[in-house]
């Protein structure tokens, strides 16, 4: 990928809210704007992560949401709390995307789950912080 496609795709990534539906309310995460989360979201370093779509490469629907249940019972051995979610982009060019907001989890970890999903970058943070765009980038050995 150029480093012009992957700045695009960083840009739009930029470009969207992480929605989260946490115990019936709805709890939007932007890149870059401080999160306060509470109640049982206080805290604990988060991630929100998508196993649709892998490397911004459009799937099928059907295809993306048994990559999403992959993704759950990958984390469902995780000592991890789950929250539905999507990505929802504010251009209309690309479709929300299924997701996770996934608490308890720390950056290294989440990374390495985004890396086995094939996504070029996912949403961390940490508790006082802002949400950040964090790439999924090969580590080198």
């Amino acid at each position: 990928m150029s480093d012009e496609s992957r700045e695009r795709l960083l840009s739009a990534y930029r470009a969207t809210t992480y929605r989260a539906d946490v115990e019936g309310r709805s709890v939007d995460l932007r890149i870059g704007a401080a999160v306060a989360l509470d109640g049982p979201l206080a805290g604990l370093e988060w991630a929100f992560v998508t196993a649709a779509n892998p490397g911004s490469r459009l799937l099928e629907s059907a295809a993306n949401l048994l990559r999403h249940e992959r993704l759950k019972a990958r984390l469902a051995d995780c000592d991890v709390v789950l929250f539905e979610g999507q990505g929802v982009p504010d251009a209309a060019d690309w479709e929300p995307e299924i997701s996770l907001l996934v608490l308890g989890i720390g950056r290294e970890q989440a990374v390495a789950i985004g890396r086995d999903f094939g996504q070029l970058a996912i949403v961390c943070g940490r508790p006082g912080g802002v949400a950040e765009l964090v790439a999924c980038t090969q580590s080198k050995s």
